[in-house]
This record gives structure tokens, sequence and C-alpha cells, in this order.
């Protein structure tokens, strides 16, 4: 089996769901001014933290105070990716589910082909 039998099989899968969902293709439009001046405020927004998180600690007297928070950034720069992983993870498979609308969705039972084409992506599953 080769890439393009395993492209033609995907697609055919999808457009079998859009069958029986009873939904069309839909293209989602982004608006690419939206999108850079929401990634240039994010931008902003993260260097006014580290601005203020910075000057926060420079100004702490405290030598207890101060390996206190120092700790607690250590801790929080070595947990933030696996939390960051893990809640895209969560959220792309909740958005994905939503596209593909499971809940008003009743999919056929993988033993039940409707085309000779989905039965072969059922044997491949």
């Amino acid at each position: 089996m080769n890439w393009r039998n395993i492209l033609l099989l995907v697609s055919v899968n999808a457009k079998s769901s859009r069958l029986l969902g009873g939904g069309g293709f839909r293209r989602f439009k982004e608006n690419r001014l939206f999108t850079y001046m929401l990634y240039l405020g994010v931008c902003v927004l993260g260097s006014l933290f580290g601005w203020f998180f910075g000057s926060f600690y420079g100004g702490l007297i405290d030598a207890q105070v101060r390996m206190h928070v120092l700790s607690a950034a250590k801790s929080f720069y070595a947990s933030f990716p696996t939390l960051a992983l893990l809640y895209t993870l969560i959220l792309t498979q909740m958005s994905q589910l939503q596209r593909i609308r499971v809940k008003a969705q009743v999919q056929p039972l993988y033993w039940l082909p409707i085309t000779w084409e989905e039965h072969t992506l059922a044997s491949i599953i």
C-alpha cells in the first residue's frame, strides 16, 4: 500500500463523515492582519510581564525571599512546557471532535461498510 492509496482512503473517510453528518465542506477564513496584530500583542504582553517580574526580582532585598522566588521560577520553567503541551493536545482533540460533529452524528460500525473503500480503510485500522 502506497501513500496515494492511504490518501484516497483518508479522503473517503472524511467524505463519508460529512455525508453521514449532513454537513458540507467548510473553509475557515482567517484575517491575516488580525492574526499578526494578535501575535504582536502577545509579544508585547510577554515583554511587559518579563520586565515586571524582572524588576520585582531585582527589587527584592531579602536573600531568603529571593532564593524562594528563584526556586519557584525554576519549577515553573520546568513544568510549564509540559502543561502547555498537555493542554494543547486536549484542546486540539476537543476542537477536532467538535469539527467532525461527534455529538450530532451517528457513525456506522466499522463492520458495516458503505463502500469497498471504507471496508478497506476499516480493515487497515
